[in-house]
C-alpha cells in the first residue's frame, strides 16, 4: 500500500481507538496528548520513504503509553500500526503485546486473556486482509492506468509515424514528378533546341541568297523544313525515352547517333568538325536516358559554341571503359565564360544548368574550361542491365 493510503488507515484506527479510550479512561487529556503525538509519528513515517528504526522504537513506546493510559483492551490494536518489517508480525503484534502486558500485571483471568488475544489476532487479521485487498485494488488500478497510458502513447506515436509517412510519400511523389518534368524539359531543350536553331540559320541563309540564287534558296528552305520535321521526331523520341527509362542502348548505336548529330551540325553550319571515339569494350550498354542525355548535351555544347563563342571548329571526343563514359566538346570560340562569372552564367543558362543537375544526380560530373577555346566535359558512370538502376 502506498504511504498516503497507509497513513489514512493509521489515522482512522487512531481516531476510533482514541474516541473509545476517552470515554472509558480516567486520564482523557493524557490520552488525547499521546494520540496527537502518535498522529505526528504516523505523519513522519509516511513521509519517510526508508524504514527508520528509531522512529519505530519511538512509536512502540508512545503506543505502549497510549494503551496504558486508555484502560481498554482493544487499544492494543494500535500496535498493528507499528508496522514491523514482516507483515505476519504486524498481525500478531497486538495480541503478543496484550499477552505480555497481562503476564506482568494480570488484570484479567487467564481464560479471558486467551480470549482477548484471539480476538485481537482476529481483528488484526481482518485489518490485514482489508489492507491487502485495498492494496491489490490500487495496484490493479495503477496497472490499468499504466496500460491505458502506454496504449495512448503508442497510439500517438503511431499517428505521428503515419503522418510522417504520408509526408514522406507526398514528397517522394512530388520529387518524382519534378524529376520527370526536368527530364522532359531537358530532353526537349537539348533535342529540339539545336534543330530549331539550325533551321533558323538555314532560313536566314536562304533569305540572303533568295534574289541571287533562288534555286539554292529553295534548297535551303527544304533543308530547314526537314530540320523542323526532325525536331518533331526528336520530341517523339524524347517522350519514348522517358516512357521506357529502363531500356538500354549499345555503345555502338550511341556512337552512331553521336556521329549523325555531328554530321548534321556540319551540314547546317559549314564548320569544321573532328571526332575521336575510344571504346575499350564494344559490349557496353547505356541506359536510354543516359544516351539521350549525352546526345543532347553535345548538341547544347555545339550550339552554344556557335551562338556565344562564334566558333568555327569543334572537336568531339567520346571515351569509355567498363564503368564510365566521358564525352567532351572543344571549340575555338571566344567565350567570356570564366571562374568569376561561372555561377552566374550557369544559373542564367537553362541548358547548362540542366546538364549539370542531371550529371550530378547520376553520380557523374561536368567540367567547364575556357582556355584557348571553350571545353565542356561530361563524365557518367555506366550502369549495367543487371544492376537495375533507374535514372
Amino acid at each position: 500500500m502506498c504511504e498516503i493510503q497507509q497513513f489514512v488507515q493509521s489515522a482512522v484506527l487512531l481516531f476510533i481507538l482514541t474516541g473509545i479510550s476517552v470515554l472509558k479512561t480516567g486520564h482523557p487529556y493524557m490520552c488525547l496528548m499521546l494520540s496527537g503525538i502518535l498522529f505526528i509519528v504516523f505523519t513522519i513515517r509516511s513521509l519517510n520513504e526508508e524504514k527508520d528504526l528509531i522512529l519505530l522504537c519511538i512509536q512502540i513506546i508512545i503506543s505502549a503509553a497510549f494503551v496504558w493510559c486508555s484502560g481498554t483492551n482493544f487499544s492494543f490494536l494500535i500496535f498493528y500500526e507499528c508496522r514491523l518489517y514482516k507483515k505476519p508480525t504486524n498481525i500478531l503484534f497486538p495480541g503478543v503485546t496484550f499477552g505480555l502486558y497481562q503476564t506482568i500485571f494480570h488484570t484479567v483471568e487467564t481464560p479471558w486473556i486467551i480470549c482477548y488475544i484471539l480476538i485481537l489476532i482476529m481483528v488484526s487479521s481482518v485489518m490485514g486482509f482489508f489492507e491487502s485487498a485495498v492494496n491489490e485494488y490500487f495496484m490493479v488500478r495503477m496497472r490499468i492506468e499504466e496500460s491505458v497510458s502506454v496504449a495512448a502513447i503508442n497510439e500517438m506515436y503511431q499517428k505521428k509515424l503515419n503522418h510522417e509517412l504520408i509526408i514522406k510519400n507526398y514528397l517522394a511523389d512530388r520529387n518524382a514528378r519534378l524529376e520527370e518534368r526536368e527530364n522532359i524539359s531537358r530532353s526537349i531543350h537539348n533535342s529540339v533546341g539545336h534543330s530549331i536553331t539550325a533551321a533558323i540559320m538555314t532560313l536566314d541563309a536562304a533569305d540572303m541568297i533568295l534574289d541571287s540564287s533562288p534555286d539554292k534558296a529553295r534548297e535551303k528552305v527544304n533543308k530547314a523544313n526537314e530540320r523542323m520535321r526532325g525536331s518533331l521526331d526528336s520530341i517523339h523520341q524524347a517522350v519514348r525515352v522517358l516512357d521506357n527509362g529502363n531500356d538500354f542502348k549499345s555503345i555502338e548505336d550511341f556512337l552512331k547517333d553521336l556521329t549523325e548529330i555531328t554530321q548534321n551540325f556540319v551540314m547546317d553550319t559549314q564548320i569544321k568538325m573532328h571526332t575521336d571515339y575510344l571504346v575499350s569494350d564494344n559490349n557496353i550498354n547505356l541506359p536510354d536516358t543516359q544516351a539521350e542525355f549525352l546526345i543532347g548535351a553535345v548538341q547544347e555544347f555545339l550550339s552554344n559554341g556557335v551562338r556565344h563563342g562564334n566558333a568555327d571548329s569543334f572537336t568531339v571526343i567520346a571515351v569509355s571503359d567498363s564503368r564510365h563514359i566521358k564525352v567532351s566538346v572543344q571549340d575555338n570560340g571566344k567565350s567570356d565564360f570564366s571562374n568569376e562569372n561561372r555561377v552566374r552564367r550557369i544559373k542564367a543558362g537553362f541548358g547548362l544548368k540542366k546538364i549539370i543537375s542531371y550529371a550530378h544526380r547520376c553520380g557523374g560530373d561536368v567540367e567547364l574550361i575556357n582556355e584557348n577555346g571553350f571545353k565542356a566535359e561530361v563524365v557518367l558512370p555506366i550502369f549495367r542491365k543487371d544492376e537495375n538502376v533507374q535514372i
